[in-house]
């Protein structure tokens, strides 16, 4: 890891790009004109996104020092005219830029009158990048990524020095015989330097990463991202004592739940989080679940759209936004103690195909096939829900054996009994990872099965990087995304 002044470096390489000694930062048009020459030029070129390979659309583009702009059209070309003759540094920046942490870049050209200037503008290249924020350090494969970002303490905004960032992700291996593939959890550490900026080199760009800040005494919660195929991804952390629970005389802790350092967790503070949900259309989604889980906090939005949650703990939080018609949106907030944050939450429409008739023998999903292997194996234990007559889902847990259940509205809990210790399982909902609170707020109509899993028979598609197993799965299959599998006999 680049330990010092990663930042300034960051900066250092934007300069570069600017051309000749002498040029800062771009920056972007001043709201008041500029006289104009006599004579006039032509600056006219492409944009190209050096991580993705591709032009950039709807990158703006624009004449430092003037309000001579325009945005790139879907191929990433601009044209701009009536451009004064002489050194002229063209600038551009965009949301997705600006995401990564490049903020505004731009080239020097001389423009000459009346003639048009073809300049091709490009973000730094991952092998810049990597030779710049990585250094020597070996890049474990040719889609090896870069995270980076800044860790600060959520109740004074200071960038801390020597902050720990932790990474987790699975990752599927060839096992000692070589026949047989095996689940390995990898990790890796970085620190912040004296800027309070950290990087993290060599991370897998396609699988789901997880990553948590510390500092002392302090610590953020879980944020879930993927690098992706630009390879490089910024992750601003924020840190809170809200999120460490005190220790006892004896060294324990009450309520609280274990992280990765052996810490243990609060998840409660001051902060408030207070939003909107809206569809694609700008339409308010009422009755959407917005969800935290490492508060373990879920809501329902009003006939408006609208949310709020009390006593979240301060720093970075991840909120997932769910409705049945809606793609699940995750996105994580940096709270602060004693403060409400705004924030609005976009769900996309589920895609809906035209009406068309086919005649075909049934199909079943990825994750139906997978069900129906498990219950074809006898793995785990497994009951209908849909047709049965119980208050809520965690009731139906009541009558599986080694579960103990509190379904009681506010604090709902399940937890596992001999298996070495009491725990609680980790529930999961469609896949998804979730919270009891969740599953008890979710409407009961709304759930077709559900999986118990012991401790020794978690299979490997629910083992992930904040959950390996060790306390058990329950998996909760609902009809929206499901569909019918039949129903499944008692044990």
């Amino acid at each position: 890891m680049v330990r010092t002044h990663i930042r300034t470096a960051l900066a250092a390489l934007v300069i570069c790009t600017l051309g000749a000694a002498g040029v800062g930062l771009a920056q972007s048009p001043p709201s008041v004109s500029v006289t104009p020459s006599k004579v006039w030029g032509r600056v006219s070129g492409i944009v190209f996104d050096s991580l993705h390979m591709v032009p950039s659309p709807g990158v703006n583009v624009w004449i430092t020092g003037t309000t001579r702009a325009t945005i790139t059209d879907e191929k990433g070309r601009f044209d701009i005219d009536s451009v004064d003759t002489g050194r002229q540094v063209i600038s551009f920046s965009s949301a997705v830029i600006d995401s990564l942490g490049f903020g505004t870049l731009g080239a020097a050209t001389n423009v000459r009158a009346g003639e048009t200037e073809k300049v091709r503008l490009a973000t730094p290249s991952l092998q810049t990048l990597w030779r710049v924020l990585c250094g020597t350090q070996p890049r474990f494969g040719p889609d090896s990524g870069i995270a980076w970002g800044t860790i600060q303490d959520a109740a004074t905004n200071r960038l801390l020095d020597g902050a720990p960032a932790l990474f987790q992700w699975y990752e599927l291996k060839k096992g000692a015989s070589g026949k047989r593939l095996e689940l390995s959890e990898l990790s890796a550490t970085v620190r912040t330097d004296s800027t309070g900026t950290y990087v993290a080199c060599g991370l897998p760009v396609d699988v789901a990463l997880t990553t948590r800040a510390y500092g002392e005494n302090k610590a953020s919660g879980d944020v879930s991202f993927t690098i992706g195929d630009r390879s490089l991804q910024r992750i601003d952390l924020s840190i809170s004592s809200d999120m460490v629970a005190a220790t006892g005389a004896g060294g324990g802790t009450t309520g609280a739940t274990s992280n990765s350092l052996g810490r243990s967790l609060r998840g409660r503070g001051t902060a408030i989080l207070r939003g909107v949900v809206r569809d694609d259309q700008g339409r308010s989604v009422p009755d959407a679940l917005v969800s935290v889980s490492s508060a373990d906090t879920v809501v329902r939005t009003a006939k408006d759209g609208s949310f709020m949650i009390r006593t979240m703990p301060a720093g970075t939080q991840s909120v997932e936004v769910r409705s049945i018609g809606y793609a699940m949106l995750t996105r994580f907030v940096n709270l602060r103690p004693n403060e409400t944050t705004e924030s609005s939450f976009t769900l996309n429409s589920a895609t809906t195909l035209a009406t068309f008739n086919v005649r075909a023998e049934k199909t079943v999903s990825a994750q139906q096939t997978e069900f129906l292997s498990r219950r074809k194996l006898g793995m785990g234990y497994a009951r209908t829900i849909e047709g049965e007559a119980y208050s809520n889902a965690l009731q139906v847990l009541s009558s599986v054996p080694r579960l103990v259940v509190n379904h009681n509205s506010g604090a709902p809990t399940v937890t596992m009994v001999g298996v070495g210790r009491q725990c609680s399982p980790t529930v999961y909902f469609d896949g998804r990872r979730s919270s009891w609170l969740e599953i008890y707020e979710y409407p009961l109509e709304s759930f077709r099965s559900v999986e118990v899993f012991n401790p020794y028979q978690v299979p490997l598609e629910f083992q992930t990087p904040v959950s390996n197993g060790t306390c058990g799965v329950v998996a909760y299959w609902s009809k929206f995304n499901f569909g019918k599998v039949g129903t499944i006999p008692p044990p």
